[in-house]
């Protein structure tokens, strides 16, 4: 394939070429492959095993290892070489580790690198997923073991990532925000599934820090109210999050509403109605004619309900389920008119509401929760009086 005596500079280009053209396919590869290249997508081990043989005689660099360790890692699992493609990982990490140590990193592997990266990331992630890099263990508890150590390995190649983005901030190596969003929200996917709740809300800040008042930053910080919220049952942290995700937007961008209503939401469930509906009520000053306006109704007729002025709250849910049958607020709305007849003792008012939910939006999730009241309102009418 190649003379061990050309020069290492001509040997590692071609290695890089041959390796690139192997992995060229229909976008399955972006980032890492040669994609204007029509070789036919890595028919057998033989040519690979020419190219890892070549590699053996030349020292590459980093950054080229790098690329050189991704492609080979992913023709590996091409061909369900689970023990090479794990083999190659590995030198991908440890290419990192190298250029992070360097002094200088070369502006065309600056520009490979997102893309190369999340590539890696996203392959590694779906081949522990699909127990291809698991190899046939005896239990279940050892095939979990593996499949964390494949998580592990992710989040650590994808946190060396997110370090040598951090050094490229000056001059032409600079990196947008754009860029770099992918790569956390990747690394936050790893070391979540390994339950490091800390390193999650710490990698949503960084970010922040890094492109403060820029919309990915934002974006960020609704994350963080949403994983304080849902997976920390955190709303004080959740509010802090959003309110900071609202100041980040421009103040008339219809942008921020979705933030706005998260806001309302986590000051509704940590019992501040009177300020949850004042933001409701402005976001429907503001943007009048949003596509959310059924939600800020339902945010609106929830606050009620909780201020105790329950027959507000009926109007406004019933204005919502007669006009807009059709919105993402109407199941919602209609499930709690069902349990406001239900609280009133009218049962068949109720029984109507559930129905309703059940047959007209049978796929949603509350269709089964729906399915259950009914099943309560029998049991309660075949109670003896």
């Amino acid at each position: 394939m190649l003379s061990t005596s050309s020069r290492p500079a001509a040997v590692c280009a071609l290695l890089l070429e041959q390796s690139g053209q192997l992995l060229a396919t229909d976008g399955r590869s972006a980032g890492i492959g040669n994609q204007t290249s029509t070789t036919a997508y890595w028919g057998g081990a033989p040519e690979l095993d020419a190219i890892i043989s070549d590699a053996k005689h030349i020292q590459l660099v980093p950054e080229d290892e790098a690329v050189f360790s991704a492609r080979v890692a992913m023709l590996a699992l091409a061909n369900s070489d689970s023990e090479r493609a794990a083999l190659y990982f590995g030198n991908y990490q440890k290419a990192l580790e190298r250029i992070f140590a360097s002094e200088k990193i070369s502006d065309q592997y600056v520009k490979l690198f997102p893309s190369m990266q999340e590539a890696v990331l996203q392959r590694l992630l779906r081949a522990y997923q699909d127990q291809k890099l698991v190899p046939l263990l005896s239990t279940p508890e050892q095939a979990r073991k593996a499949q964390f150590d494949g998580i592990e390995l992710a989040a650590q190649i994808s946190w060396q990532g997110l370090c040598l983005f951090s050094r490229l901030d000056t001059g032409e190596k600079s990196v947008s925000a754009e860029e770099m969003a992918p790569l956390v929200l990747r690394h936050v996917e790893y070391v979540s599934a390994m339950g490091n709740r800390k390193e999650v809300l710490d990698s949503y800040e960084r970010f922040v820090q890094k492109f403060p008042k820029s919309i990915p930053a934002a974006d960020m910080l609704v994350r963080k109210g949403d994983y304080s919220s849902e997976a920390l049952s955190a709303p004080t942290e959740a509010i802090a999050a959003y309110r900071r995700a609202i100041d980040a937007y421009n103040d008339d961008d219809p942008i921020s509403i979705p933030a706005r209503l998260k806001l309302a939401t986590a000051l509704l469930t940590a019992k501040q109605a009177d300020e949850a509906y004042a933001l409701v009520r402005a976001i429907q000053s503001a943007w009048p004619k949003s596509s959310y306006a059924q939600t800020v109704n339902y945010i609106a007729a929830m606050c009620l309900a909780s201020m105790e002025l329950k027959d507000e709250a009926f109007e406004l849910m019933k204005e919502i389920v007669d006009t807009h049958p059709d919105s993402a607020a109407a199941p919602q709305a209609l499930f709690w008119l069902g349990i406001y007849y239900l609280d009133g003792g009218k049962y068949d008012d109720a029984r109507a509401a559930f129905a309703e939910i059940r047959d007209r939006y049978p796929d949603i999730e509350l269709a089964q929760k729906a399915v259950t009241s009914l099943q309560f309102i029998d049991q309660m009418k075949d109670r003896p009086k």
